[in-house]
């Protein structure tokens, strides 16, 4: 049962990251008012349908990506060059835009995302984000690494043709690119998809350079790389609280100068207190030697009479 929430878990997660895939597609291509059709979310026959503000949205089943569907009969290649970069783009956009509010806007890691993602290194994602970051991190930087290809039917290939239009490029050759840029696709994710024993002996056949957890880049410069991050990251924490260590010893130091005008104050007031009180017992005082004074005059003058 707890096996089946934890897959349950990444599965919504891998929905996730196609969703926001997705959404760069539709956002961008309700900003340039492109007919919008369909929003989809997997492949095959749709098993769930909403309308929401007169958009359709459809579940399907193989959940292997999604698509923006344009009204038919829309010619989506004779719109300008911009705008056809801009709506394929826009999930690749999208899933970065992710990844940077993911590892909290620092530009570095980035190449670590996407070296340790060719190389499906989960162990980097579990080292240094949680499950959730992890997970939402390294699809949608496969969401970026594979659509960047252009291959058909994936997002940068509609540059491409809209470029072989451009360029009154038959459509024949257009079909030839299409077939064989798809062959591509579908050999690679044949291959990516073989039980090791057959990837590891066509490896050795044709001499690519892959091993059994993905691309073979270098595990020490990738090592380098995690221990540059970690140190960059203590070093980023240090400084955090000698900055916050400064802002509460200059708080105490506001605190102590507060004091110190208060006790000036209270200083000042009992100075004045101390002068008044003096004041008033040295007019007590002369009064006091008036009245004795006046008394001594007045029993010599009566002493006088007599």
């Amino acid at each position: 049962m707890r096996n089946a929430k934890h897959y349950i878990f990444i599965f919504s997660l891998i929905a996730l990251s196609i969703l926001i895939h997705e959404s760069g597609h539709l956002f961008f291509a309700l900003l340039l008012g492109l007919p919008v059709d369909t929003f989809n979310l997997g492949f095959g026959p749709s098993i769930l349908s909403f309308n929401i503000m007169g958009l359709d949205m459809h579940l399907r089943p193989i959940p292997f990506g999604g698509f923006v569907s344009l009204k038919e009969g829309f010619e989506i290649y004779s719109i300008p060059f911009l705008d056809i970069v801009l709506f394929s783009l826009g999930g690749i956009l999208f899933n970065l835009i992710t990844i940077i509010i993911l590892t909290k806007f620092t530009l570095f890691p980035l190449q670590l995302v996407f070296k340790n993602t060719i190389k499906f290194n989960f162990t980097f994602f579990n080292e240094y984000f949680t499950l959730k970051k992890g997970v939402l991190l390294f699809f949608s930087a496969i969401g970026v690494l594979i659509n960047i290809m252009p291959l058909t039917p994936l997002d940068s290939s509609k540059i491409v043709i809209w470029t072989l239009h451009y360029f009154d490029v038959s459509e024949s050759y257009i079909t030839f690119y299409s077939l064989s840029s798809f062959s591509i696709f579908f050999l690679f994710f044949v291959y990516l998809n073989m039980p090791e024993s057959i990837r590891h002996k066509m490896n050795i056949l044709f001499k690519i350079d892959i091993d059994n957890t993905g691309f073979n880049y270098n595990y020490q410069h990738i090592k380098y790389y995690n221990d540059f991050l970690e140190l960059y990251k203590n070093n980023y924490n240090a400084y955090r609280d000698f900055h916050k260590r400064t802002q509460d010893n200059i708080n105490i130091y506001n605190d102590m100068d507060n004091i110190s005008e208060k006790k000036k104050k209270i200083n000042a007031n009992k100075i004045i207190i101390s002068d008044k009180i003096i004041l008033e017992r040295q007019e007590d005082i002369l009064n006091r030697i008036s009245d004795i004074i006046d008394k001594e005059f007045n029993t010599n003058k009566k002493g006088s009479q007599i």
